[in-house]
């Protein structure tokens, strides 16, 4: 047993830790195929697992099981030097990637956290402080199909240079970051899923196919709902930050610019109440 901080804080890494969750894999398991599980999984791994140049030169890494991924980045490499690639932005925009990809596929939403703490990992192992703050944030904040960040993440961001990108100033690095994220109602940030295709798809129609995805994503589940449980508050939450979308791209003058009528993108306000009030 280790006694002594010094001793453990040797064994320990600081870290940017994400652990997210798929919802509803229990159901995925009583009425989809392996296949279609396993669909759900590559295009997790393909969207956010790390190659083997990534793990070797930034020494990143990822695990998954069942219903629950982790992937962990070091703020400094074991060869003393720092992790300045910009550790925030990519994990943002990958996160980012995987929910709003998944969701176009008709999989899973997504719930999760991210933090930045100590861990300790190897091959089979995962375990630390930063691992139990991030699970605490996945179960305990998250709450809805949001990916939310840990204060103390931003808090870092602002104070060092740490997770921040070496190729820009403070200001451009902080404008990408903010792309990626969302306040909540309730002042938590979360990673702003639904913009993101806005800015990846070179074509702006691409972008309206993903929002019509998002909407019948949330009708489709939705629809044989008959109690308001969690579930169907999560589909709530879902409901009012799609049309919140929605509204910002009408005010913007988006849709009157590609000449498409925005009344096609949102969720009818008989599906808000309904999910309000069964």
């Amino acid at each position: 047993m280790c006694n002594n901080e010094e001793a453990v804080d040797q064994y320990y890494k600081r870290e940017v830790i994400s652990l997210i969750d798929i919802i509803g894999f229990r159901e995925m398991l009583n009425i989809e195929s392996p296949p279609d599980i396993l669909k759900c999984y590559e295009i997790i791994e393909e969207s956010v697992g790390f190659t083997e140049d990534e793990m070797s030169m930034f020494e990143h890494s990822s695990f998954f099981y069942s219903d629950t991924f982790i992937r962990s980045i070091p703020i400094i490499r074991s060869d003393g030097q720092h992790n300045r690639t910009g550790i925030l932005w990519n994990e943002l925009y990958d996160l980012a990637h995987v929910q709003a990809t998944l969701i176009w596929e008709g999989q899973a939403p997504l719930r999760g956290g991210i933090t930045v703490g100590d861990v300790y990992h190897d091959d089979t192992h995962f375990f630390g402080p930063g691992f139990l703050r991030a699970y605490d944030l996945e179960n305990d904040i998250a709450i809805y199909p949001r990916i939310v960040l840990d204060p103390q993440v931003i808090k870092m961001y602002k104070q060092t240079r740490n997770l921040r990108s070496d190729l820009h100033d403070y200001e451009t690095d902080l404008e990408y970051v903010m792309q990626k994220l969302r306040m909540d109602s309730d002042g938590v940030w979360f990673v702003d899923y639904g913009r993101h295709f806005q800015t990846e798809l070179d074509d702006p129609y691409e972008y309206l196919e993903f929002l019509l995805a998002h909407k019948d994503f949330i009708l489709s589940r939705s629809e044989h709902l008959n109690d308001f449980n969690r579930k169907a508050a999560k589909y709530l939450w879902m409901a009012n930050y799609h049309n919140e979308i929605i509204r910002e791209l009408e005010e913007s003058g988006d849709f009157t610019a590609l000449e498409m009528d925005e009344a096609e993108y949102f969720i009818p306000e008989e599906r808000i109440e309904f999910l309000q009030y069964i």
